[in-house]
């Protein structure tokens, strides 16, 4: 049986979804969060994926015999228009195992409202370090 597809009235409660579906491997939420279209996702060290159903493959594949990760987000900066939102999150990701070790992923997530509510359009992870080597930097 088919479940309605969830409206998410605010773009944080997109964002909420996304990583709580991210830390559940669950497909069925991941890929209701995402606008049917044009989307582009890249993941660490990856080439952009762009269309919904690359997309929704793509997590599919991701999620495919994985362990749950722990994940743990920081807004770091926040953009905000009518109907569109930016925001770049340092995400924290870990196993179940070892929660406070792992890598330190730098994410950019925007959303887009459309008449039923938002959505994601577009979500972009970059490996920054791992939790061992934050002291390390470019500047």
């Amino acid at each position: 049986m088919k479940h309605p597809k969830p409206v998410y009235p605010s773009a944080e409660d997109v964002e909420a979804a996304f990583y709580a579906a991210f830390s559940r491997c669950d497909l069925e939420v991941m890929r209701n969060l995402w606008v049917r279209g044009d989307v582009v996702c890249v993941h660490p060290g990856a080439e952009p994926i762009q269309g919904y159903e690359a997309v929704v493959r793509s997590w599919r594949h991701i999620f495919s015999g994985a362990e749950r990760p722990n994940v743990q987000i920081k807004i770091i900066q926040s953009i905000v228009s009518d109907d569109l939102v930016m925001h770049m999150v340092e995400e924290h990701i870990g196993s179940s195992a070892a929660p406070h070790q792992g890598a330190v992923v730098f994410a950019t997530n925007v959303y887009r409202r459309n008449g039923q509510g938002w959505l994601m359009v577009a979500h972009n992870a970059s490996v920054v370090r791992t939790r061992q080597a934050q002291s390390q930097t470019l500047q």
